[in-house]
């Protein structure tokens, strides 16, 4: 049959007939006006913003448009200060006693810890946080999260919140991806969003990938797509097609919806559909080049996520 995309372009496929009815929202990312200007107040004065706690798809705001950032980040050691660093290490290997021992680091150690990284510019932040030890990354995470009682508690949730807009704004593309792999599994939905803002700004498309396989859930995966459609420039996002298209059969393969005495079975990958959501966003030979890349068993998976197929049954009592 033939498949048309909204944009003109019409391809064949041997799939049933679907609705290709494909919407993509204007999903957009802007800059926090509250990080903007947290960026210039000391750590412990910052304030957040308010974040409206829905479905995942909510979670990532319509606001204003950002162009990816492709450009290799990696921390320029010639921007580096290297006592400053070593004393920041130290410091940091302090509070956390080294011994990585659970419920050891005080509430006051960790906010002393975010002003360490505050202080710090955005090489220096990515320099430190890589030579911290994969280990030590995870107990700084384990304190941070704690619930333990009096001093030994972690940090609020506005302290959390103010500490992951200040370490995505500093820290590079590759620091960013283990950052975000460290913290991704703990957050709310909110807080998720502000690791998927920082990452379509500064993440090529290779590394987009990476992110999307972090988190794991249908809907997260899937509006990442539209994100990326409506933010990254078309070589990021030809890059992340052809890198995504590999784990086409990959991640959650379809989503069930139970409300009252119906479910809802949504048919097509996440993987998929957020494919289907950045090929859209592209036109004329960009889309072509990118369309032909594909294998015909890509381009199977594609059009039914696309397609938005599901069947509804009802449940007998």
């Amino acid at each position: 049959m033939a498949f048309t995309y909204p944009n003109g372009i019409v391809v064949n496929t041997t799939k049933p007939s679907h609705s290709s009815n494909l919407e993509v929202s204007n999903t957009t990312l802007t800059q926090d006006p509250v990080a903007d200007e947290n960026s210039k107040k000391p750590l412990a004065t910052q304030t957040t913003s308010n974040y409206s706690s829905t479905s995942a798809p909510a979670a990532y705001k319509k606001e204003k448009r950002q162009v990816c950032n492709v450009a290799p980040q990696l921390p320029n050691l010639a921007a580096i200060n290297p006592k400053k660093t070593a004393i920041a290490l130290v410091k940091i290997r302090q509070f956390l006693n080294d011994n990585c021992t659970l419920y050891d680091v005080t509430h006051t150690e960790l906010l002393e810890i975010n002003q360490i990284f505050h202080n710090l510019t955005s090489e220096e932040a990515s320099y430190v946080f890589k030579k911290l030890t994969l280990a030590e990354r995870e107990h700084w995470r384990d304190e941070i999260l704690s619930n333990a009682p009096g001093q030994l508690n972690g940090l609020s949730y506005k302290e959390k919140t103010n500490l992951l807009k200040m370490m995505t704004a500093k820290l590079k593309a590759p620091q960013l991806l283990s950052f975000s792999a460290l913290f991704i599994n703990s957050l709310s939905t909110d807080d998720k969003s502000i690791l998927a803002k920082a990452a379509v700004k500064k993440l090529n498309g290779q590394q987009l990938v990476e992110f999307a396989e972090l988190l794991k859930n249908y809907d997260y995966i899937a509006n990442f797509g539209k994100v990326i459609a409506a933010s990254c420039s078309v070589n990021t996002k030809i890059v992340f097609i052809k890198a995504m298209a590999k784990n086409v059969n990959k991640g959650p393969l379809s989503k069930l919806e139970m409300i009252g005495n119906g479910t809802t079975h949504y048919v097509g990958g996440c993987n998929a559909k957020a494919i289907a959501y950045v090929l859209k966003s592209l036109s004329g030979s960009d889309f072509t080049a990118v369309f032909s890349s594909l294998q015909l068993t890509q381009r199977s998976e594609i059009f039914l996520a696309a397609a938005g197929e599901v069947r509804t049954s009802t449940i007998n009592n």
